[in-house]
């Protein structure tokens, strides 16, 4: 979901059912680092990408993923994550990772590798 305000977009970032975007656990992946400002406000993440101006803000759960990716996590620990924290069953942590990894994809912050 995305609106325009003052010259920003926003992105808000939350859980749904969209396609996979890693279909291996081991995959890396990162927030990409290089121009984007970001600071944890009352358990979510706000982020703004310094060269589109689009400014960016997760749930809870998205600021959790957000955390673990920062340095580099694989999918699997992701998933891993979301199960231990929230107390969901695998398929559930994983449509979420899913969905996270696609909007972070989608606006230019994730970096992929292994």
């Amino acid at each position: 979901m995305s609106s325009r305000r003052g010259g920003l977009t926003t992105v808000v970032l939350l859980s749904g059912t969209l396609p996979p975007v890693a279909a291996n656990d081991e995959v890396i992946v990162r927030i990409q680092s290089t121009n984007v400002s970001w600071r944890e406000v009352d358990a979510e993440v706000i982020a703004l990408d310094l060269d589109s101006s689009t400014y960016f803000s997760t749930n809870r759960t998205g600021a959790l993923l957000w955390h673990a990716m920062v340095d580099g996590a694989t999918v699997g620990s992701l998933v891993t994550l979301l199960e231990n924290s929230f107390r969901v069953p695998a398929e559930t942590a994983r449509v979420d990772v899913n969905a996270f990894l696609k909007l972070v994809r989608a606006n230019g912050l994730l970096v992929e590798g292994t």
